[in-house]
């Protein structure tokens, strides 16, 4: 870990180094992010699309086993918003 400084204690040197590296890992960890949240907005269509054929599907396995729907899962929720709010 390193040790933080005071920025009134350090040279305009290393205060510029300091901000560029803050800078870097800021910009690290955001890079971090963009994958998952780019497999996410890919794989919501599909979850989307898999409930859709499911819900098609259940009716016909219905009569075709000879078992209540009810007994049959039903399809899982798709969840749209990542954050659970309304934004």
């Amino acid at each position: 870990m390193k040790k933080t400084t005071s920025s009134d204690e350090m040279t305009f040197e290393q205060a510029m180094a300091r901000l560029e590296e803050i800078v870097t890992e800021l910009d690290r960890a955001i890079w971090l992010w963009r994958r998952p949240l780019k497999l996410f907005q890919e794989g919501t269509p599909c979850a989307r699309s898999v409930s859709a054929s499911w819900l098609r599907l259940r009716p016909l396995l219905s009569s075709s086993c000879n078992m209540p729907r009810s007994r049959l899962p039903a399809a899982p929720p798709v969840e749209d918003n990542l954050f659970g709010d309304d934004s």
